[in-house]
């Protein structure tokens, strides 16, 4: 078992700003203190925390920002733009038969 410290932040409705980068196939407990008044914070809890949480990068944390739907669709629009290299099938790429085997 592996401790961490991670700030999340919150909008004004309550969802998260940015959502960690976490590592795949794993399971994480998260018990949430939430932090009222910053500045107050008692010393056992102050160590290792920015006063104030903009001084907290998205880099520092390893956080990714949201993406807006804008930059979804341009990405989407890229990606339908691409030339088709190969007209095979994924099957057929990767080497299987009509019944999901390994073709020789």
């Amino acid at each position: 078992m592996d401790a961490q410290r991670l700030i999340l932040e919150t909008d004004g409705a309550g969802n998260l700003k940015y959502l960690p980068k976490l590592p795949p196939n794993q399971q994480f407990e998260a018990i949430f203190l939430v932090i009222t008044d910053v500045n107050n914070l008692p010393p056992a809890l102050n160590e290792g925390f920015a006063t104030d949480l903009t001084e907290v990068s998205q880099p520092s944390v390893g956080l990714i920002p949201k993406p807006s739907v804008e930059e979804i669709i341009a990405l989407a629009t890229q990606f339908f733009s691409l030339p088709e290299f190969d007209s095979r099938d994924a099957d057929e790429i990767l080497g299987y038969d009509e019944y999901g085997l390994p073709s020789s």
